[in-house]
C-alpha cells in the first residue's frame, strides 16, 4: 500500500494535463484503492483472541475428549467457560480447524476404531454412548468410509496371520 501511495503521490506532482498521463494517474488511484481496501479485509477476517480465551478453547477441547460418550451442547459449554456461544463456535473452529461437534465426532470415531481392536461392534457402540447400533455404524461409515464390522474383520484377519 505504501509503495503504491508513493507512486501515486509522484504522479500527482509530476503529471501534466495530457490524456495518457491522466489515465496513468487514474490507474494508479484505482491500484492504490484496491490495495488499501484489501488491507482492511485481512484485518476483518483475522480475529485475535486473548490468552484467557485460548485457554477456554483448550478447556473445551479437553472436556470434549475426556468423555466421548455424550456430546455436550454448545450452550452448556459456553456457560462453563464464560464465552458467548457465537464466539465459542467461531473461536474453536479458528483455533482447531473444525467445529466443536465435528471435532468431538472425529475424536469419538477414532476412539471407537481403537476399541474395535478388542471389542465387538455392539460393545464398542455401547461404550461410545450409542443406544442404536445402526446410528453408530452410520457415523463410523461417514467418518472412515467403511462399516465398523469391516474394520473388526480386518483386525481379526491381521491377528490370525
Amino acid at each position: 500500500v505504501l509503495s503504491c501511495a508513493r507512486q501515486l503521490f509522484y504522479l500527482m506532482q509530476n503529471t501534466d494535463c495530457k490524456v495518457t498521463n491522466r489515465l496513468l494517474l487514474y490507474a494508479h488511484v484505482l491500484k492504490y484503492l484496491n490495495w488499501y481496501f484489501k488491507s482492511f479485509d485481512s484485518l476483518l477476517t483475522k480475529e485475535e483472541f486473548t490468552q484467557w480465551e485460548y485457554e477456554q478453547f483448550n478447556y473445551v477441547r479437553n472436556y470434549l475428549v475426556s468423555d466421548l460418550t455424550n456430546p455436550p451442547t454448545i450452550e452448556w459449554l459456553a456457560k462453563q467457560v464464560g464465552i458467548n456461544q457465537s464466539k465459542l463456535k467461531k473461536g474453536f473452529k479458528q483455533v482447531f480447524g473444525k467445529s466443536i461437534y465435528a471435532y468431538f465426532l472425529t475424536e469419538r470415531m477414532n476412539k471407537a476404531k481403537q476399541l474395535l481392536m478388542e471389542n465387538s461392534v455392539t460393545e464398542t457402540a455401547v461404550m461410545m454412548g450409542y443406544s442404536n447400533i445402526s446410528h453408530f455404524s452410520s457415523a463410523f461409515r461417514k467418518q472412515f468410509g467403511v462399516l465398523p464390522k469391516e474394520i473388526r474383520r480386518q483386525n481379526s484377519n491381521f491377528l490370525n496371520e
